[in-house]
């Protein structure tokens, strides 16, 4: 799942921000989505429900992998890497992902939503941070170093 956010007045920040130097452009914005992945990060951990707490403890955040040149994203996911515990295995020997049957459910098993709501709910706080982050770089960036 993933949600897009748009910001108000984003054209104007966008130019101010293509007006900087590249590299400092991408960390400006990098930091900025990561502030914003962050609050949809602790609304989903809020909201996650709790069994051994290990769920929880997996939501992260991560930077997005470049599909193409110039972009950058970040994702708010479940990390089965640092935590193979997710992966769970039926009576019938069938591998599956335990978040996955929480949040859509599956058979003989209500779904129990927690990213999808938690992604909306926070959406606007997301949006505002990352807006603030983004004017207070582009004006730390155009004062120059201190």
């Amino acid at each position: 799942m993933q949600i897009s956010i748009t910001i108000q007045g984003g054209d104007l920040l966008m130019r101010k921000l293509e007006a900087l130097p590249g590299r400092v452009a991408k960390k400006i914005l990098g930091q900025a989505l990561r502030d914003g992945a962050k609050i949809v990060q602790a609304e989903a951990k809020a909201r996650a429900p709790v069994r051994t707490g290990l769920m929880r403890k997996s939501i992260t955040v991560r930077a997005q992998k470049k599909k193409k040149r110039g972009e950058i994203g970040m994702n708010v996911m479940l990390d089965t890497k640092r935590h193979p515990g997710l992966i769970s295995e039926s009576a019938g020997g069938k591998r599956y992902f335990y978040p996955a049957v929480v949040e859509y459910g599956a058979e003989g098993r209500a779904a129990r939503p927690f990213m999808r709501p938690a992604a909306q709910a926070s959406k606007g706080r997301a949006e505002q941070a990352i807006r603030e982050r983004l004017s207070e770089g582009i004006l730390a960036a155009a004062k120059g170093p201190a």
